[in-house]
């Protein structure tokens, strides 16, 4: 149950994200549901080590701030890839 809440928390996310944030990439919102998905894994897995995991609500929540974290990351990554190949 947790592995479908963490990749349904993922997959909003980016999709939430594609439209906040249209620009996020040129790809399409699949890409960005992925991106999102592996946000939502990663800190769902950590919520989990943390102990968060015992509480539906604060592991979504662990999971929505992953998802966020890792489109943001990317995102910058992505900025600053495009700076660099103008130089």
């Amino acid at each position: 149950m947790t592995l479908l809440l963490w990749l349904a928390v993922g997959i909003i996310t980016g999709i939430l994200a594609k439209r906040v944030i249209p620009t996020l990439d040129k790809r399409n919102w699949i890409f960005a549901a992925l991106i999102a998905t592996v946000g939502a894994f990663t800190g769902g897995f950590f919520g989990e080590i943390s102990g968060a995991g015992q509480n539906y609500a604060i592991e979504t929540i662990v999971a929505i701030v992953g998802a966020v974290t890792v489109l943001f990351f990317f995102r910058m990554y992505m900025s600053e890839t495009k700076t660099d190949t103008a130089k």
